[in-house]
């Protein structure tokens, strides 16, 4: 959790290119990296309720390269010492850091991760996996997963809808609810009202009132969720969203601004946010399992299994 948390936020403070926001995300996906590694090696001797001996950045990463499965790579070793180089040289000589330095640790921290041991798995695929690991509903898991495996297969699109869903699934299930999905639009509703109701005084006074909502909801709705708008309209961006709502099991198309893959980066850092959003909701109490949650998993097997039609953007068919 510690390195999910942290690593989420090396991603926030990505892009600002401001030395001092720089250092600061760089120090967080060192501490990532430093619990990753903790992972990785195992248990530690301790005397007297303390380590035998302490253990620094480059004992963990000698320790982590001897027993990692599949083994660290050179470069990745060589990225991880650089980023370590780079925290002391802020730490202890002041200096700065560029933008530069700051994604070449993300990046590294992210390859990492995938080293990391999990109970039921041989290691952790990406961040959306221990994420479902922690939580527990397998209405949200099953497509961090899901989300995982699509990248890990270069389907990004396909990884980028997962994320999508999960984040979905997770907000229809909010404790209290910080989201009712009606299914329809705002201009829907607002026809529908119209039709309910009579004069041209009650069409404006109700669009007037559904503006007023969806201004207030642009704000209070990301709060809810302990995320600034401007960051959830970043994810939104990247992975968008799910146009139905969650009940059936079979998805609907995940409708994004851009309508083609997004990049390495962006759905590393999306995936990131949203993990940390659903974890904290968890940490909360703020999620709970819906009563419909085993259907909606076992219905959605099939696709899970072998993603086909609208919902994977190919023609509408079955897997043979």
């Amino acid at each position: 959790m510690a390195a999910v948390g942290l690593l989420a936020t090396a991603e926030d403070l990505r892009g600002a290119d401001v030395p001092e926001t720089n250092a600061m995300g760089l120090m967080g996906a060192h501490a990532a990296c430093e619990a990753m590694l903790g992972l990785i090696v195992g248990s530690l001797p301790f005397v007297k309720g303390q380590p035998a001996n302490e253990r620094y950045f480059p004992d963990l990463l000698r320790l982590s390269a001897s027993v990692a499965k599949p083994r660290l790579s050179q470069a990745l070793r060589g990225e991880l010492m650089a980023m370590h180089d780079i925290r002391n040289a802020f730490v202890h000589g002041g200096s700065t850091v560029d933008a530069a330095e700051l994604d070449r640790a993300i990046d590294a921290a992210h390859s990492l991760a995938e080293h990391v041991p999990l109970p039921g798995h041989q290691r952790l695929v990406g961040v959306p996996t221990v994420v479902a690991d922690i939580i527990d509903i397998e209405a949200i898991g099953m497509w961090l997963r899901h989300a995982d495996q699509q990248r890990a297969q270069g389907h990004l699109r396909l990884s980028a809808d997962g994320i999508a869903r999960a984040l979905d699934a997770a907000i229809d299930r909010t404790v209290p609810p910080v989201r009712t999905r009606t299914g329809m639009s705002t201009e829907q509703i607002t026809h529908e009202l119209r039709r309910l109701g009579a004069g041209g005084g009650f069409e404006r006074s109700t669009r007037e009132t559904v503006s007023a909502i969806d201004q207030l909801t642009r704000w209070v709705y990301p709060m809810a969720l302990g995320t600034p708008p401007a960051t959830l309209a970043y994810i939104r961006g990247v992975v968008g969203a799910d146009g139905g709502a969650d009940f059936g099991g079979h998805p609907g198309p995940v409708h994004r601004p851009a309508d083609d893959e997004p990049s390495v980066a962006d759905l590393r850092r999306a995936s990131s946010l949203v993990g940390r959003i659903i974890l904290r909701l968890w940490a909360m109490d703020g999620l709970a399992a819906g009563g419909a949650d085993a259907e909606i998993v076992a219905c959605a097997q099939e696709f899970l299994a072998k993603p086909y039609g609208i919902a994977a953007h190919l023609p509408v068919e079955k897997p043979k």
